[in-house]
């Protein structure tokens, strides 16, 4: 078994969550729902992890802002564009848009680093990256934690 498991996303999600909610919670980082919802990919995990952050889109959602399902399912599509092309989703639409193939969106909201993805959608695209790349962070900081790399780079022995 590898490092980037199942149980380690989970933590780092649990890591990210105050941050991301704060966004949520903060001026004009959303454009309705203040819900978001994605996915997490990478070596040695057996399916994306899926996660969800905010208010409890079951009590109070709008029909206007489409079904929450749909968020998941964009968010799957900007795993499949910062997988595939191996970069952030807003470098893709800002540089290469004809990288993207029928059915992908020109939202920001993907991440990749390393042969780690992940993908958020539900709040404006920005935000959405950002929250993806807090979440990136925290995965790579628990991996090389889980290696005994200290802050200065040396290995604890």
């Amino acid at each position: 078994m590898g490092l980037l498991t199942q149980e380690l996303v989970e933590e780092a999600l649990e890591l990210a969550k105050p941050s991301i909610l704060a966004i949520l919670n903060f001026g004009d980082t959303t454009w309705g729902p203040e819900w978001v919802a994605g996915y997490v990919d990478g070596p040695g995990l057996e399916n994306r992890i899926s996660f969800q952050f905010g208010k409890n889109y079951q009590e109070k959602w709008n029909q206007n802002w489409g079904s929450p399902q749909g968020f998941f399912q964009i968010a799957q599509k900007k795993l499949d564009v910062a997988k595939r092309e191996k970069l952030s989703t807003s470098v893709v639409v800002d540089t290469r848009p004809w990288c993207l193939k029928e059915g992908e969106f020109f939202y920001p909201g993907g991440v990749y680093r390393d042969g780690i993805s992940v993908a958020t959608s539900g709040a404006i695209g920005r935000t959405d990256e950002a929250i993806s790349e807090i979440i990136l962070s925290c995965i790579r900081l628990l991996c090389f934690l889980e290696m005994g790399i200290t802050v200065e780079g040396r290995m604890e022995v």
